[in-house]
């Protein structure tokens, strides 16, 4: 049956065509996922190398300062610490690409992993709330992850849609099970083989693009990763070939079987997903953009209004910080002003950032319950996890972001409390966004356990739909038996 088996697929042009299909949309992918990668992977690498171009260029004007140069203004000027803090020194904070960002660049353009430290915090991330959008849960580039979720389901179709149906029309299939108690004794080695097929093509095409296009192995569980990538690939396939057995007793051509199946992968794809996401927000509730946007600049103007009052306040409180020497007073007092507005601001915005936070919370949690809905969900919320495009990088980042702003305040409000001029020899101390391999490994053990519910959740349905599959190709083989001859 085996040898049976194997010349049937070498002699079934589609499934063949489908196999190499999925071999070059992967390469492409593969290729396509480089070109943002490496672009990702620039701006990062820019971003860096201008935040050290503006240390430099900081250290020769405060050099220059030194010695006798023409002060800028106030607002511009490298020796005050209020106007390093807000403006002049900010560095824009980001991460590279995650170790298995080949096989899945997602949408990195709409929720980049970027942000700028002020003293009144990090700035409100509106991207948030579109994260139960279908579109952002389902479409992105043309990357390996797109084309396991959208492609591989047709190919495992092409692959199977017509075993039984194709001998049934040919009269073959009373005279496979009259050897045989049921179809699938017959036909069980035909979809084995298949799915090595689909296997072999999905590890080919995959493997191919990491050869060609770059993976780097080095980092603490990117292998594990990659594997558990694989194993969620190639069940999504399987999948889909124990949907096309579960139709096996449909007394209905090999065309309406694979339309029917079609049917089946828009609504998993498509239908389910522009179904179930307005759900989450119906009882989500956020504050809107136009909302946020209000209610920032109301903060700004009242924390603009307040910002005299909150110095004096600091200074009846704190009057051992008032700079002996008078000519150094004003701009002291400058200093402090720009201070107590950026405090101001923090505490008026407060409010808002908990509250998108807790929907974003909220999203999420409603976000996971959705993957039971379909396992295109599923199989989706575990590839972007690994791939380092899923809710977890953007939490890891966050965290970062945070401990880094809690360094820049710890740094500078000292020195602006104190009046403090800012020299040359301050520059090497100023706290630098280093997210380099630690938090590269922290990320991929972290993505590994973000990836584990929705993988689940895949498994039970490739079970389920491979448990349906295997009891209804039996029932083929009992019909058939309990039918008189004639």
């Amino acid at each position: 049956m085996i040898r049976y088996a194997a010349r049937a697929l070498l002699a079934d042009r589609l499934a063949l065509a489908a196999l190499g299909a999925l071999v070059l949309a992967l390469l492409f992918g593969a290729w396509n996922a480089d070109r943002a990668r490496d672009a990702q992977h620039e701006r990062w690498g820019g971003l860096v190398a201008a935040d050290l171009l503006t240390l430099e260029s900081l250290e020769q004007d405060l050099e220059a300062l030194a010695n006798g140069g023409q002060a800028p203004p106030a607002w511009v000027d490298p020796s005050r610490p209020a106007a390093l803090a807000t403006l002049v020194a900010i560095p824009t904070l980001s991460a590279p690409p995650s170790p298995l960002a080949l096989l899945g660049m997602g949408v990195p353009g709409v929720h980049p992993l970027e942000a700028k430290p002020t003293l009144a915090g990090l700035a409100p991330e509106y991207a948030r709330e579109e994260l139960a959008n279908p579109e952002g849960l389902l479409t992105g580039r043309f990357d390996p992850v797109f084309v396991v979720v959208f492609l591989l389901p047709l190919v495992a179709i092409a692959l199977v849609f017509d075993l039984l149906p194709r001998d049934r029309a040919r009269g073959l299939l009373p005279l496979a099970l009259a050897c045989a108690p049921s179809a699938w004794e017959v036909y069980a080695p035909h979809y084995a083989l298949r799915a090595l097929g689909l296997l072999l093509a999905l590890g080919l095409g995959t493997g191919g693009g990491l050869l060609l296009f770059g993976f780097d192995a080095s980092f603490p569980g990117a292998l594990p990763a990659l594997g558990l990538w694989l194993a969620l690939a190639f069940s999504h396939g399987l999948l889909w070939i124990a949907a096309a057995s579960a139709l096996a007793r449909l007394q209905a051509s090999g065309t309406v079987q694979a339309l029917l199946l079609v049917a089946l992968w828009v609504a998993a794809t498509a239908a389910v997903p522009a179904v179930v996401s307005p759900l989450l927000e119906l009882s989500v509730q956020s504050p809107s953009r136009t909302t946020s946007a209000h209610l920032a600049r109301e903060a700004r103007w009242k924390s603009w209004d307040e910002k005299e009052q909150r110095t004096e306040r600091l200074l009846m409180q704190h009057p051992e910080l008032r700079p002996a020497s008078a000519s150094q007073q004003e701009a002291w007092r400058e200093q402090l002003e720009t201070l107590a507005y950026h405090r101001g601001m923090a505490e008026a915005t407060a409010p808002l950032i908990e509250g998108l936070e807790r929907a974003a919370r909220e999203r999420q949690r409603r976000a996971a319950h959705v993957a039971w809905f379909s396992p295109s969900l599923a199989l989706l919320g575990a590839l972007d996890e690994l791939t380092g495009t899923g809710p977890s990088a953007r939490l890891a980042f966050d965290r970062a972001a945070r401990a880094f702003q809690a360094s820049w305040n710890a740094f500078f409000i000292p020195r602006i409390e104190a009046g403090q001029p800012f020299t040359a020899a301050d520059v090497a101390r100023i706290p630098r966004f280093r997210p380099g391999p630690p938090g590269a490994e922290t990320n991929l053990r972290e993505a590994l356990a973000a990836a584990a519910p929705p993988a689940l959740i895949l498994l039970l349905w490739t079970l389920a739909t491979a448990a349906l599959g295997w009891f209804q190709l039996r029932r083929v083989g009992l019909e058939a038996g309990s039918r008189p001859l004639r």
